[in-house]
C-alpha cells in the first residue's frame, strides 16, 4: 500500500501568506479609523486570508491510500463519515477539480 499527502515542507510558503495575510488584515482592522468601507474591505480580506489558510491545513489532514486492489481518501470528514475503499474496477470516470 502507498500512502500520498502533502509534506509539510511544501506548505510552509502557503502558511507562511496565510499566516501574514491574517496578521496584516488584523493588525489593519484594528489600526485603520472606523469607516464602515475600510472595515468592509478589511473583513472581505481577513475571511479571504483565513479561508485559504483554513483550506492549507484541509490539504495538508487530507491523505490518499493506494493499492493494487482499491483507493481510499482519507480526511477530517472520515472522522464524520466511514471512507469505504473504492475498487479500481468500479472507478467510472475522474474529474479533476483542483490543480496548482
Amino acid at each position: 500500500m502507498t500512502i500520498y499527502r502533502y509534506q509539510t515542507g511544501r506548505l510552509v510558503g502557503d502558511y507562511l501568506r496565510g499566516g501574514g495575510g491574517l496578521a496584516g488584515s488584523i493588525a489593519a482592522w484594528v489600526l485603520f479609523p472606523s469607516v464602515p468601507q475600510v472595515h468592509i474591505l478589511i473583513g472581505g480580506l481577513t475571511l479571504l486570508f483565513l479561508r485559504f489558510t483554513i483550506r492549507t491545513v484541509w490539504r495538508q489532514a487530507v491523505r490518499i491510500e493506494v493499492s493494487d486492489q482499491a483507493f481510499t481518501l482519507i480526511s477530517p470528514r472520515s472522522i464524520l463519515f466511514k471512507q469505504e475503499p473504492v475498487a479500481w474496477h468500479d472507478l467510472v470516470s475522474v474529474k479533476l477539480r483542483y490543480y496548482s
